[in-house]
């Protein structure tokens, strides 16, 4: 992939990998030096050698008006040089993509390698839904969980409320035969479409349980919604949060919304239904 960054990224970039600035590992000269030749370069450290600071900056430059600078990325931020010092990575992770987003990319990070990916093509705007049945479901959890599995837990968060958002919209122009005027507010957009799926006939002994269970639904919902704002891409990295936390909680927030897809697409069904059948 070529690559360009604008020079504020390239400058902090340049602090990061020299140490300079104390948030990262200090390297001196040869070691400098040493990183640069492994991406391609011929030189030698001696006598009037420029600053640090200056000879780091002069290559990355060079490598940024070659559209390569992404190999920079992908070598100084290998999982396999930050072992035993993970936090330190991610932390560097999220303040480079902090730059990074006004130069259309961001840094990933997974078990085995790290790497820029593009966000021109990205949005908040939600995904479309066509058609909707349990295959449907399938294939986007599916995606999240795949997501989880490469590290990306943040992007599973961002997907899985995405997905939701899309599904409850669907439902909604399906029931309503008009789209739904979206803000961004999930949890209004459940209630609205809930009034017109969520209608059980229950015994009076089991209405108070069966109102425990539909608002533990309310519940997820509301999670899900501050749990994407909080911590997903889509709103930007939160370094207090380390990854261990935030797979446990993309692995929650995946699967919750997994279990309200398919309850809401079985209330959905039973809704067209029984239209179906008025209409005979």
């Amino acid at each position: 992939m070529e690559v360009k960054i604008s020079q504020e990224t390239l400058e902090f970039l340049r602090d990061v990998i020299t140490g300079d600035k104390k948030i990262s590992a200090y390297n001196s000269g040869p070691k400098l030096v040493s990183f640069f030749n492994s991406l391609g370069f011929n030189d030698t450290y001696g006598r009037g050698f420029p600053s640090r600071r200056d000879y780091t900056e002069t290559r990355l430059r060079e490598l940024n008006e070659q559209e390569r600078i992404n190999e920079v990325f992908e070598a100084y931020f290998n999982p396999r040089n930050f072992i035993g010092k993970e936090d330190l990575l991610y932390k560097l992770r999220d303040r480079i993509n902090e730059y990074l987003k006004y130069d259309g990319y961001k840094l990933e990070i997974n078990d085995r390698r790290a790497m820029l990916v593009s966000t021109a093509v990205e949005t908040i705007e939600v995904p479309e839904i066509s058609k909707l049945d349990n295959e449907v479901i399938r294939e986007n959890i599916e995606k999240c969980d795949n997501r989880i599995k490469n590290g990306d837990f943040t992007g599973a968060i961002t997907s899985a409320r995405s997905f939701l958002e899309g599904l409850l919209l669907y439902i909604y122009l399906q029931i309503k035969g008009e789209k739904y005027t979206f803000t961004g507010d999930l949890p209004r957009l459940y209630k609205d479409v809930a009034k017109l799926i969520i209608k059980l006939n229950t015994a009076e002994n089991t209405a108070n349980d069966i109102k425990k269970v539909l608002g533990g639904l309310t519940a997820i919902v509301a999670g899900v919604s501050g749990i994407s704002n909080r911590m997903a891409d889509r709103h930007g990295r939160l370094a207090q949060y380390n990854q261990e936390m935030l797979r446990h909680v993309s692995i929650l927030t995946v699967n919750s919304v997994k279990t309200l897809s398919l309850y809401l697409y079985s209330c959905y069904e039973e809704v067209r239904e029984q239209d179906t059948a008025g209409n005979l």
